[in-house]
């Protein structure tokens, strides 16, 4: 007797058919937006990054240091030198026999010079042939860790931080307080030609700072404010425009308070 059906092959996991099913697909294509975007944050990471690894880096470094990063490494690190016989000569990196080894030059010449091992500056010495003013030196690690020691001595840094400190809560106290009084009387109280005002406010925003820098000056020197911490904090309690329009369109969105009659 005839079988009623033929027999079906079904796909297996790991053939092809099983591969291109749509959840498959999507697996993979979510896969590769979330690499994609996870690289191209790690890349716009590194890039903002970058100034503060080399501040980072700058500051174990010596005014020599700092000056030889221009062309040579970034790191921390000095040329490598050894003592042979009582005087302190440099470590090149000289090619020899097809690899690349790490010898001191006593006797530079123009089209030879002779090296010797630093690890045995008695030892035997090594003629090598070409100029080397085109070797490279050999540098080892050397960080300058007393320079944040020197700095908290030279200058009186509790006192730059105290300042700092001061200077920037006082501002945002004043910057609080006045802007969100002048918010809340644009956004509720019926002022007088409290629209023409806002528009004079918000126009401040489209200034310059530098046009303002000299006039702003000539202002508190007139006054007798220069050389005091007046003109870095007063001014932070007389709003400024783009934060008393932010705070008005927040005290809008807010329903006015109702009050009960007894």
């Amino acid at each position: 007797m005839a079988a009623v059906g033929s027999a079906r092959a079904y796909p297996t996991v790991g053939s092809s058919y099983a591969n291109t099913a749509p959840h498959y697909r999507r697996s993979l294509r979510r896969m590769g937006l979330t690499a994609t975007v996870t690289l191209f944050a790690t890349m716009l990471l590194t890039v903002y990054l970058m100034p503060f690894g080399y501040m980072v880096v700058t500051s174990f470094k010596d005014r020599d240091q700092i000056v030889a990063s221009a062309t040579g490494p970034v790191l921390p690190v000095e040329p490598r030198t050894v003592d042979v016989g009582g005087r302190q000569v440099p470590v090149y990196r000289v090619p020899l026999d097809g690899e690349v080894r790490e010898l001191a030059l006593v006797r530079p010449g123009r089209r030879e010079s002779v090296f010797v091992d630093p690890a045995d500056p008695a030892g035997a010495e090594v003629t090598w042939e070409g100029a080397w003013r085109t070797l490279k030196p050999a540098y080892v690690f050397a960080p300058r860790t007393g320079n944040f020691a020197e700095v908290w001595r030279g200058i009186d840094f509790p006192r730059l931080l105290f300042n700092t400190a001061f200077i920037a809560f006082t501002g945002m106290v004043g910057t609080v307080v006045s802007c969100v009084m002048v918010a809340y009387a644009f956004a509720r109280f019926p002022l007088p030609f409290k629209g023409a005002l806002f528009l004079v406010l918000i126009a401040t925003i489209v200034l310059p700072k530098q046009v303002l820098l000299v006039p702003t000056y000539a202002f508190f020197h007139a006054i007798g404010w220069t050389g005091t911490w007046l003109p870095l904090i007063v001014p932070h309690f007389f709003a400024n425009a783009y934060n008393v329009f932010l705070l008005r369109q927040y005290f809008m969105q807010l329903p006015p308070s109702s009050t009960r009659r007894r």
